[in-house]
């Protein structure tokens, strides 16, 4: 205070020597009037005239005070003091006196706060200014799904949910594909606490409820949805009808939902009301049902996934008297007394691929007939594609007593990958994979019958090389056996070509090459177990047919079995 009443005592000397010099007309005082050369400066008071950029806000934001100060001697330095009124008894420091003017103040707690800004001027005078701030707690973002699994052609609803904040709360919700990067706005900042979204795609997508309070704090939460596809019933029955004491299978299937498939079995005869339980929900697929009346039924296949869901599929059964159906005049035609349980899964496998013809015309045209993708179909027409002979080779099969599945997928035919179906049936206490279509080709061949043993009772490791199973599939470990039926397999060739030779190493080749009657003009057949191309196989040849002059040629293709190859020497 002494400083300052003595700057107003030299400002009203001063004030008062220039009102004189004034009346006598004068602009300015003479060396004598100021003392000798002595001078006397006047200032403006002090005074302190910062501001702050807000009065109220949310924690986790900041005020920003911008310090200023006119008057006094200039050379103006700032400092700030806080108190947080509901706890602290004593002013805390945030900034010692510097000339910077901004300062920018982030409390760590909610609270009603005092800010005291003291402005500083060269001669050490200083100012205060004080400014009240109410900090309101942090936003919670609380925000919850109505569900996180739905599946497609559901809604779920974002209920937009927050706690703390100032007050006046709007929420905006976005939301994403999880494998996309741009957001799409489902509603922007609005009182509306409750929002719902319906997936276009069967994906995983991201949901993000903002939250934004009336000082302008934002909370953001994260939350993830996930879209199946609906649940599809593609279970498949063995027969539409059966004798009395006769049995009928139903392999369960589905598509959709979410992995995880049970399956249940129900059945009513036509007048009954009320539904009896056939079998209680078990992963197991096949369920059978041994009616040991005449009458008309209706079987349903239950399939539940993970989450519960249930889809039904209704099959009609006629249990009757009859003479042999398609099934039964195939297995009585397929499979002879005292085959072992091999020959018999062979003897299907032989059947449909001798009997049916691939469906080329259908495909080529593009319209393909509902007949070729059943099972019924197929035993009408003997035309089918890969999900007819996949459906038949299950009825067949368990119509002979075997458990059989068919497996959906794609297969990768050496040009591009195609929507496919196979099968894969239980024998010897293990799980084989078999495709009957694949092992049918559609061109014919120039000797025997077609047939094929490629995907014949074969692993995992082998089938997965081209196909990929998407439906539910077994295990698949052990390999194919092939020692089991392989002279079953020579027998059958040697009824196309009885001259035929069997080599299983390279030395029985040139042994049987060297053997040839050059004087003989004839074509000699040779199978052999080898991974030699057609030129080493040429060669070696060349190297062990008998001395002579002739002319011969040769001709090379895959035979059956993986493994096999069939080469024709032809002496001319």
């Amino acid at each position: 205070m002494k400083g300052k009443l003595l700057k107003k005592m030299f400002a009203f000397a001063l004030s008062a020597v220039m009102v004189t010099g004034a009346a006598v007309g004068m602009t300015s005082l003479p060396a004598s009037a100021r003392g000798g050369g002595d001078r006397v400066v006047a200032y403006e008071e002090l005074a302190n005239t910062s501001t702050i950029s807000t009065n109220a806000l949310t924690l986790g934001q900041y005020a920003v005070i911008k310090a200023s100060a006119t008057g006094g001697s200039g050379g103006y330095t700032f400092a700030l003091q806080y108190i947080n009124k509901d706890k602290d008894t004593s002013w805390k420091l945030k900034r010692y006196y510097s000339s910077y003017p901004t300062i920018n103040f982030k409390p760590d707690e909610p609270g009603n706060y005092y800010l005291y800004v003291k402005a500083k001027d060269s001669s050490g005078e200083v100012v205060g200014k004080r400014f009240a701030l109410k900090v309101s707690p942090d936003i919670v973002n609380k925000s919850t799904l109505s569900k996180t699994e739905i599946y497609l052609g559901d809604t779920v609803t974002v209920n937009a949910k927050a706690t703390g904040g100032a007050g006046e709360n709007t929420y905006a919700v976005l939301y994403k594909k999880s494998s996309d990067t741009k957001w799409s706005v489902k509603q922007y900042y609005s009182d509306n606490t409750s929002v719902d979204i319906k997936p276009l795609r069967t994906e995983d997508y991201d949901v993000a409820v903002k939250v934004k309070d009336k000082n302008g704090r934002i909370s953001e939460k994260k939350l993830t949805l996930k879209v199946y596809a609906k649940l599809k019933n593609t279970s498949i029955v063995s027969a539409a009808s059966v004798e009395p004491g006769g049995t009928v299978t139903v392999t369960g299937a589905a598509e959709g939902g979410k992995p995880g498939y049970t399956y249940s079995l129900m059945v009513k005869e036509k007048n009954d009301s009320s539904w009896s339980v056939v079998r209680a929900k078990d992963a197991e697929e096949t369920m059978t049902f041994t009616p040991e009346k005449e009458g008309t039924y209706t079987l349903c296949s239950v399939a539940r996934d993970v989450k519960n869901t249930a889809a039904k599929k209704y099959f009609n059964l006629t249990v009757e008297e009859k003479e042999l159906d398609d099934v039964d005049r195939i297995l009585a035609e397929a499979i002879k007394p005292g085959m072992s349980d091999l020959e018999k899964i062979r003897a299907i496998h032989n059947w449909l691929v001798r009997n049916v013809r691939y469906d080329t015309e259908g495909l080529a045209s593009g319209n393909i007939p509902e007949t070729s993708f059943t099972a019924e179909g197929l035993f009408e027409t003997r035309i089918a594609v890969c999900d007819g002979y996949a459906k038949a080779f299950v009825v067949l099969a368990t119509r002979a007593g075997f458990d059989a599945i068919r497996v959906t997928g794609t297969g990768f035919n050496g040009s591009s990958t195609e929507l496919h179906a196979w099968n894969q049936v239980k024998w010897n206490g293990n799980w084989y994979n078999v495709d009957v279509t694949w092992d049918d080709p559609v061109t014919d061949s120039d000797y025997g019958d077609n047939l094929q043993y490629t995907y014949f009772m074969i692993p995992d490791s082998v089938i997965d090389l081209d196909h990929n199973a998407q439906s539910e599939k077994n295990s698949c470990t052990s390999p194919q056996p092939v020692d089991q039926f392989i002279e079953n397999v020579i027998d059958e060739e040697k009824q196309a070509l009885p001259n035929v030779v069997f080599c299983n190493t390279q030395e029985e080749f040139e042994s049987g090459v060297s053997a040839i009657n050059i004087w003989e003009k004839t074509t000699h057949d040779f199978i052999i177990k080898t991974e030699l191309s057609y030129n080493e196989l040429v060669n070696l040849a060349k190297r062990n047919l008998p001395m002579g002059t002739y002319s011969w040629g040769a001709s090379y293709k895959t035979w059956k079995l993986a493994g096999y190859v069939h080469f024709a020497i032809t002496i001319s």
